[in-house]
């Protein structure tokens, strides 16, 4: 695990623990602002949101750390699930590429 995620990871957890992060101080200061309004799946969403873009981050920099970008992961990536010979169309690989279960 890179030392990056790492430090992410740590810094969710203590927020976890402490029983207050910034989610919950966006949700409270929606709920004071406009106490008339249901912001519930503010928690969650807030949250999903956060996550997805520390995977994002995270994978990020384990493709760079192999001198990949995630476009060219996800186009090696389509190739290999072609199979033999491991070769595709430019149309054939587009459809792979965001369709894993394409075939």
């Amino acid at each position: 695990m890179s030392r990056v995620l790492t430090s992410r990871l740590r810094a969710m957890r203590s927020a976890i623990h402490s029983g207050d992060d910034e989610v919950d101080r966006l949700v409270g200061a929606w709920q004071r602002e406009r106490p008339d309004l249901d912001v519930a799946p503010m928690h969650v969403l807030s949250r999903v949101t956060r996550l997805a873009r520390h995977l994002d981050l995270a994978r990020r920099d384990a493709f760079a750390a192999h001198g990949l970008e995630t476009w060219e992961f996800d186009v090696l990536s389509a190739l290999r699930r072609a199979g033999h010979p491991y070769e595709l169309s430019p149309d054939g690989c587009c459809a792979r590429r965001w369709s894993p279960a394409a075939r």
